[in-house]
């Protein structure tokens, strides 16, 4: 197998979370190992990526892809090497010759904290992925800050945000502090939206769940089931549900105990018992945690968790806890040990 063949497959391996982790650890050295290769991953990532999403994958020759995206670093290095005297380098690279893409995505990934930006200079679509067990904050150039919860995603087009309306497309969790602005804020959730009037919301509108639920903290906000549907305004201190499946809403009271904190900065622990530490993972990384049967522990745990992964919490709580855990998609297994 050729090398630049391995990495290929490597890359859509970790895309599509089968890579295992010596796979995943590979992939690392080699990213670590130059900045060409760094760029590489990310134009990979955007276009095989793009070719899925748009059902073009038979279309795109990705070896032809591949090797495009090849002579665009090259040209990129000796664009550099005559532009010494330009002052600091950007992180903004514009992959002109990759002509099958309609448009290219920036990919983020915490775990290696890949950072470079790639827009297609037409559309500006920026994607902001989150990973199963991590979380990310956002800031909008309006000044809305956005908080991402596991296995989220965030979309908008930069070009038009603002000059026209302000928009972002959700497919997960998020929980918004929306900056004032002449201009109106939507939330596009699928077939539904929600108009924003004012300030600080949750919202949870992952694509496979059968719900859409939002909680209104603060201001006002409007929820739009689908188009030209008449809107429901909250008020805070209400949870709205919506079902998918006939377009009920049930709009409910709250107290201030009931409000989502998965977006706070830090999630503590004082001598708490297991079964409620998993509990508060569960909502704190937005993921199910499944116990095996008759899975009893009597450990108590003292912890505080700021940015640590579930995994890095889930390996801590290992080494007081004769425990084991799996990942399965969207779930995880804990087990005794045995």
């Amino acid at each position: 197998m050729d090398l630049e063949n391995k990495y290929k497959i490597l890359i859509q391996r970790f895309i599509l979370n089968e890579a295992d982790e010596n796979e995943t650890d590979e992939l690392k050295q080699w990213l670590n190992a130059s900045e060409a290769n760094r760029r590489a991953f990310d134009a990979y990532n955007s276009s095989w990526s793009l070719s899925v999403n748009s059902k073009l994958e038979s279309k795109f020759n990705v070896d032809a892809g591949w090797r495009q995206i090849q002579q665009s670093i090259k040209n990129t290095e000796d664009n550099k090497q005559q532009s010494t005297k330009r002052g600091k380098r950007t992180k903004l690279y514009f992959w002109q010759s990759a002509a099958a893409l309609l448009a290219i995505t920036l990919c983020v990934s915490s775990l290696y904290n890949l950072k470079d930006s790639l827009f297609d200079q037409q559309s500006q679509w920026v994607t902001i992925k989150v990973p199963y067990g991590e979380k990310t904050e956002v800031e909008l150039a309006d000044g809305t800050l956005i908080w991402l919860n596991s296995n989220s995603q965030l979309r908008y087009q930069q070009n038009k945000f603002g000059s026209e309306r302000r928009q972002v497309f959700l497919d997960g969790e998020g929980y918004f502090n929306v900056a004032h602005g002449e201009k109106p804020f939507y939330v596009a959730l699928g077939e539904a939206k929600i108009r924003v009037y004012g300030t600080l919301f949750n919202v949870s509108a992952y694509a496979y769940q059968a719900q859409i639920k939002t909680t209104l903290e603060k201001g006002s906000i409007g929820f739009i089931p689908f188009e030209d549907a008449e809107v429901t305004r909250l008020k805070p201190g209400e949870r709205l549900i919506y079902t998918k499946s006939n377009r009920e809403i049930q709009l409910n009271s709250i107290t201030e105990k009931e409000f989502s904190t998965w977006h706070h900065p830090v999630l503590k622990f004082n001598n708490t018992p297991f079964v409620e530490v998993v509990a508060q993972l569960e909502q704190w990384f937005e993921i199910q945690i499944q116990l095996e049967e008759g899975l009893h522990y009597s450990q108590r745990y003292t912890m505080t968790i700021k940015n640590e992964t579930l995994k890095e919490v889930l390996d801590l709580m290992k080494l007081t806890t004769p425990m084991k855990y799996k990942i399965q998609e969207n779930k995880i297994e804990i087990y005794n040990h045995k």
